[in-house]
C-alpha cells in the first residue's frame, strides 16, 4: 500500500514538472514573439527600517533595448527619480536622490565573457518577455502551481536584487504570466508565508512603436557616474 502511495505521488510530481517545463518552453515563445511593449508597473519592499514603493513606465524595443523609468518613495519625504537604460552597449542606472549612477561598459564585459556573456547579460534579466530567467532564481527551483484567471502561477526560490533592501538570503517567489502573451504580469517574494515585496505590471500595449529617443538617456551634469566594468570582471 505504502509502495502505491510512494509510486502515486512521485508521477504526480513528475507530470508537474513536465508540465512547468511544456509551459515554460511554450511561454518562452509567446513572449519573444512581441518586439517591443511598454507597461506601467507598482512595487512595494518591506525592508527592514522602511517600506519602499515605485511605481512608473518599463518599455522596450528590439534593437534599441529597455529602459525602466519612475519614482522610488522611501517614506517621510524622501522621494527620488531612477532610471535604469539597458541596451547592446552599456547598463546604466541613475538615482536622482544620491545624484549618482552605476554603469557597466557591456561591449567590454562581452569580449573579455566571450559565450558566457549570455548567463549575465542584464538585457535578458531585465526583460519581461522572459521571467523565468530573471536575476536571483534558483536554477532547477520553478515549479508550476496552477491556472488562474488569463494567468498561469509558478513558484520558486528565489535571492532578491540588493537594491529592494532586503536581505540578501532565499525567499519563496510567485510568478504570474499572461497565458496568451507570454508576458509577466507580477512577481511576489514571501517569507514564512508573509509577502515582503511585490510588483505588478499593468496598461500592457504590445507590438508598438516607440520612438528612438525614448531610449536614450543622459544623467544631469551634476551626476557622479561610478564605471563598475573593471569592479565586476575582477570579481567574476
Amino acid at each position: 500500500m505504502m509502495r502505491r502511495i510512494f509510486i502515486a505521488g512521485f508521477l504526480v510530481m513528475f507530470l508537474f514538472t513536465l508540465r512547468a517545463e511544456d509551459l515554460i518552453s511554450t511561454l518562452q515563445e509567446k513572449g519573444y514573439s512581441h518586439y517591443s511593449y511598454r507597461c506601467r508597473f507598482s512595487s512595494q519592499s518591506l525592508a527592514k527600517k522602511y517600506t519602499l514603493k515605485a511605481s512608473g513606465e518599463v518599455l522596450f524595443r528590439e534593437g534599441k533595448g529597455l529602459v525602466i523609468k519612475g519614482t522610488l518613495d522611501w517614506g517621510k519625504g524622501r522621494k527620488g527619480e531612477q532610471v535604469l537604460l539597458v541596451n547592446d552597449k552599456e547598463f546604466l542606472l541613475y538615482n536622482s536622490l544620491t545624484r549618482t549612477a552605476i554603469r557597466l561598459d557591456l561591449i567590454r564585459l562581452k569580449q573579455v565573457l566571450g559565450d558566457k556573456f549570455a548567463y549575465i547579460n542584464p538585457l535578458g534579466r531585465y526583460d519581461l518577455r522572459n521571467p523565468f530567467i530573471m536575476s536571483g532564481i534558483v536554477p532547477g527551483s520553478i515549479k508550476f502551481l496552477k491556472e488562474e484567471g488569463e494567468d498561469y502561477l509558478f513558484q520558486m526560490t528565489i535571492y532578491p536584487n540588493p537594491e529592494l533592501g532586503l536581505p540578501r538570503k532565499p525567499y519563496t517567489g510567485k510568478l504570474w504570466v499572461d497565458k496568451e502573451k507570454g508576458l509577466l504580469k507580477k512577481m511576489e517574494l514571501l517569507e514564512g508565508g508573509k509577502s515582503v515585496y511585490s510588483i505588478t505590471y499593468t496598461d500592457w500595449k504590445v507590438n508598438v512603436d516607440i520612438p528612438d529617443k525614448e531610449f536614450r538617456f543622459s544623467p544631469p551634469p551634476d551626476t557622479q557616474v561610478r564605471d563598475f566594468t573593471s569592479q565586476w570582471l575582477r570579481k567574476k
